[in-house]
């Protein structure tokens, strides 16, 4: 049975719309993580009416409007149909929007983690998935991937980890001496995080091949932002970039040598498990040799093992066993 899907024959660069729908959707990754950040460490604030806000929804109006122009354009010209979800997710953000802003009226500004799981907040980071994943929908039936929609996975990557980064283990102090976190939570924050950046990659493997400068793009927008979340002084800051750094090089070696792809399913599912293994393992590393371990190391190599383990599992939902014509 084949993998292979019915690709056209020559490949369009994106167009103007592409790059500014890309444009404003990072514009609006960056209000996001800029929310976050005064959410994390402005406990006065008591106003929906922020700098932070102004960014955030000014960002989403510039690709609001991106998508209403091709939702209006979409009527004589197919390729711009995939953006017709983005406008809806459009409409459906304006609404949240509106509710979140009674929501902080009526109920007052959120902080921690009940800022990620506010009811209002969950709907609009869902609408805003419909809405900067544009790109990556409309660029679906070219045979090889645009950069706009390397970027899209990227601001998708991004808008994942953020409203998940509950879940990120050096938010968590995962493994670090004298981390506010369980061990427990740090495993289960490993454990999400990889389900993430496996989910986002894999979805991506299924319908391209991994080339050069594919995983820098995907997932470095995400960790630009995250250091920002928290309390870190510059040494911590220096050291998760160091390992971010580490791991995409690590990842980019691995990626040269087993050349994954949907015709190569060995190497696809070797490349799933090290991809959120790799991640795990530098920062494991990372602690240990700035002597702040706390883990034992039964523990934190299991974790590391259980990373590759989720990246492998999910593999299998990306790209199942195939089917042999006598039995279907």
């Amino acid at each position: 049975m084949t993998r292979t899907m019915t690709q056209p024959q020559t490949i369009s660069p994106p167009s103007a719309l592409d790059w500014m729908f890309v444009l404003a959707s990072f514009w609006f990754i960056a209000g996001l993580y800029l929310d976050g950040w005064a959410h994390n460490n402005l406990p006065g604030l008591e106003t929906f009416f922020t700098p932070w806000h102004a960014v955030l929804y000014s960002g989403f109006f510039a690709a609001f409007v991106c998508s209403a122009y091709a939702f209006w354009q979409s009527r004589t010209r197919p390729e711009l149909r995939a953006y017709r979800l983005s406008f809806f997710g459009g409409l459906v953000f304006i609404a949240a929007g509106a509710m979140d802003m009674v929501w902080h009226t009526l109920l007052g500004i959120e902080a921690d983690i009940a800022a990620l799981l506010s009811p209002p907040h969950l709907i609009l980071a869902t609408s805003a998935f419909l809405t900067m994943s544009g790109p990556v929908r409309a660029a679906w039936n070219q045979p090889k991937p645009t950069i706009t929609a390397l970027l899209s996975l990227g601001v998708v990557y991004a808008l994942l980890t953020f409203f998940t980064m509950y879940a990120v283990p050096m938010l968590d102090s995962a493994g670090i001496d004298g981390g506010w976190q369980t061990k427990s939570n740090g495993v289960m924050a490993v454990l999400i995080s990889s389900a993430m950046m496996s989910g986002v990659v894999l979805y991506f493997m299924r319908r391209w091949k991994l080339s050069g400068g594919h995983l820098v793009l995907m997932l470095l927008p995400a960790q630009l932002g995250l250091v920002f979340q928290g309390r870190f002084d510059a040494s911590v800051i220096q050291l998760y970039y160091l390992t971010v750094a580490v791991s995409l090089l690590v990842l980019e070696v691995a990626r040269s040598i087993l050349q994954p792809s949907t015709q190569r399913v060995a190497a696809f599912r070797t490349m799933a498990f090290l991809i959120p293994a790799v991640f795990s393992l530098t920062y494991f590393l990372g602690v240990l040799l700035t002597g702040h371990m706390n883990w034992e190391f039964h523990l934190w190599v299991g974790a590391v093992f259980g990373a590759g383990v989720m990246g492998l599992l999910l593999s299998y939902l990306t790209l199942p066993p195939a089917i042999t014509p006598e039995v279907a």
